[in-house]
């Protein structure tokens, strides 16, 4: 790994220079902004029916849905294209492996893209969907496209650009665990002071 030294303006717009990628060879840059998307991802459910709505301006190629119930059971869904300002009603059924397989994103997605057409993000993919980061209760739609992010221009052109964005949307957050009695409350903490002193003892109370 070589380290490199770029500029970084920020103004009216923002610009990265300083990062140059050679013909016939790769490179990578991270970054990290705060853009609106129009809207929000929801998941909403009544009794077995349930269904995903993206309310934000970007169309999903393929999205997957994965959850664990209340009583602990990793389940998952399909969705699959999820275009913008528009609902889909999935199906859940529980995970069987202990990893989310996705035989759908192995072929190609609408308009002829695959998931790893020359950029391999599933391992990006397997990170958000790891069946053991996942809470009583909570809930992540994980979804791709072939499109670049508004706001970005890169200089100068190339004559084939090859872009994968992955959006992970959390549908719903773990459930809190139950409040329990501290171990010592104040008072208890106001006896054993009293203690100590009464019996000549002197220390740290934590």
């Amino acid at each position: 790994v070589h380290n490199r030294r770029v500029a970084l303006y920020q103004g009216d717009d923002v610009s990265l220079t300083g990062f140059r990628v050679l013909s016939n060879s790769t490179g990578m840059v991270r970054a990290e902004q705060m853009l609106d998307m129009g809207g929000s991802i929801t998941l909403s459910s009544v009794g077995e029916r349930s269904s995903v709505t993206n309310q934000t301006d970007h169309d999903l190629v393929d999205t997957v849905i994965v959850r664990r119930t209340m009583q602990g059971q990793v389940e998952v869904a399909w969705p699959g294209a999820l275009p913008s300002k528009q609902q889909q009603i999935v199906t859940f059924r529980p995970l069987k492996s202990s990893r989310v397989v996705f035989p759908e994103r192995e072929g190609a997605g609408a308009g002829g893209q695959s998931i790893e057409d020359g950029l391999d993000i599933r391992p990006l993919i397997d990170v958000a969907t790891d069946p053991n980061r996942f809470g009583l209760g909570e809930a992540v739609l994980v979804g791709w496209n072939d499109l670049t992010m508004p706001g970005m221009t890169i200089r100068p052109s190339a004559a084939q650009v090859t872009v994968r964005t992955v959006f992970v949307a959390q549908l719903s957050h773990a459930a809190r665990p139950q409040p329990v009695r501290d171990a010592n409350s104040y008072k208890a903490l106001l006896r054993i002071k009293r203690e100590q002193s009464d019996s000549g003892e002197s220390g740290v109370i934590f």
